[in-house]
């Protein structure tokens, strides 16, 4: 290959960079996600937003881990060449595996953002068959813009309070993490930011992020809110808030989601940020971890830290639930096929699964564990294995541990193996 074809492929594949493709900066595209009630799904686009700061998301141009339920792809116009490609899920995918997309038709806000083109481009969007065999990606949408006819709405900073809790460097070569306030009054200013520091130090208190707290900034941002507390639609209780966080959400007790992604996305764009922590003024057990969406914690919880460390896992990593029980308010598909993420498996013999290179030569596929009842087991509650029950199934699904944060809350409860080296892998992604 000749140098200069090197050098141009070089610049090209990276965003953060004034490189061929791009110029300087962040853009977003906001758009409405329509479906449900046996209907296909529908986009309508809303607007283009400049951020107005540089891109400090994925290091490379090329998203290669692919743990959302959706992706993305940017293409220069001119040359055709995919200029930029990421993959995410949503408040829409969560959505779609409830009983009421059966019966319902809604509508759904969503965004995605990335290094701001130097030319007119095209938006491609692509859905995951979850129906067949490796839910591939399929295209669904797309949208070419012509850069200098399009009206772009350019961001304009909020007038709110933040601080910076851990700072490791420049926000391009770093994690940036964003801690937001809801349901917190201008009152509650100094007890949002000592709960923020609070919860941080929880999640970096486990296993990998204590090891890789180098690659992360983390920062605060108190928007005001009117009233104290999430709304409790049981209760009848409605605050009003900066972002409209609701518990019980989708029929379940314990699940809180805010659908003001809009508005969550302007606010978070005060600073730099790759990921957005809600922290709610809460103490009900009502949390959320959407892949590259959000993750929501209450902040005097007391399970609060492990929360924050398995939803973050949902947000941040693409990880699944490796619990078994099932989830009031979510319907299963009945096809059992091998799952994208990096932590569940249909695979019963060692050549199947994704994690084989993580397991002991002589530990049997599949691994008996204590919940079996057999005193006469041997224990592997310390190995790495393929253990049945998972993904609200206690059947035909495998995790990789006896016990992880993804299945378990205790004292002495960590990320297992493979759980950790996933989250690593998404680290190293974005940082440097």
């Amino acid at each position: 290959m000749k140098l200069s074809t090197l050098v141009f492929l070089l610049l090209i594949y990276c965003p953060g960079t004034n490189a061929i493709g791009f110029a300087e900066g962040t853009l977003r595209m906001d758009y409405l996600h329509t479906g449900g009630n046996r209907t296909s799904d529908s986009i309508k686009f809303v607007e283009l937003i400049d951020e107005a700061q540089k891109w400090s998301g994925l290091l490379e141009s090329s998203d290669k881990l692919l743990r959302g339920d959706y992706q993305f792809t940017i293409t220069d116009q001119s040359t055709r060449q995919v200029l930029f490609t990421n993959s995410f899920s949503s408040v829409y995918s969560d959505w779609a595996m409830s009983v009421e997309y059966k019966e319902k038709q809604r509508t759904f806000e969503e965004s995605i953002r990335f290094p701001k083109p130097s030319d007119d481009f095209t938006v491609t969007l692509f859905k995951r068959d979850l129906s067949v065999k490796g839910q591939p990606f399929v295209k669904f949408w797309e949208k070419s813009f012509v850069l200098k006819k399009e009206k772009i709405r350019a961001l304009r900073k909020l007038n709110i309070k933040s601080e910076m809790i851990i700072e490791s460097g420049s926000p391009e070569k770093k994690v940036d993490v964003v801690i937001i306030a809801e349901g917190f009054t201008k009152a509650d200013e100094t007890n949002f930011f000592e709960q923020a520091k609070q919860v941080t130090r929880k999640l970096f208190s486990y296993s990998p992020y204590k090891e890789y707290q180098s690659h992360f900034n983390v920062r605060a941002i108190f928007p005001v809110s009117e009233q104290r507390g999430v709304a409790i639609p049981s209760k009848e209780y409605y605050p009003s808030t900066a972002l409209s966080v609701y518990s019980e959400a989708l029929g379940m007790t314990r699940y809180a989601l805010t659908l003001q992604n809009n508005q969550l996305r302007d606010i978070a764009a005060n600073v730099p940020y790759d990921t957005i922590i809600i922290l709610t003024n809460s103490n009900k057990y009502s949390a959320a971890g959407i892949y590259g969406a959000y993750t929501i914690v209450p902040a005097f919880e007391q399970r609060s830290g492990f929360l924050m460390a398995h939803e973050f896992g949902h947000h941040f990593a693409g990880l699944a639930d490796e619990y078994f029980h099932s989830t009031p308010g979510y319907e299963k598909s009945k096809a059992i096929i091998e799952p994208y993420q990096p932590n569940i498996t249909i695979g019963k013999t060692r050549k199947t699964i994704k994690w084989r290179d993580l397991i002991g030569d002589k530990t049997p596929i599949p691994t008996p564990w204590q919940e079996q009842d057999d005193s006469n087991l041997q224990n592997y509650s310390s190995t790495v294995g393929a253990f049945e029950g998972a993904f609200y199934s206690k059947y035909n699904y495998f995790r990789p541990s006896e016990s992880c944060l993804m299945r378990l809350n205790g004292k002495n409860i960590e990320f297992c193996t493979v759980c950790k080296e996933a989250i690593i892998q998404m680290i190293k992604a974005y940082s440097k």
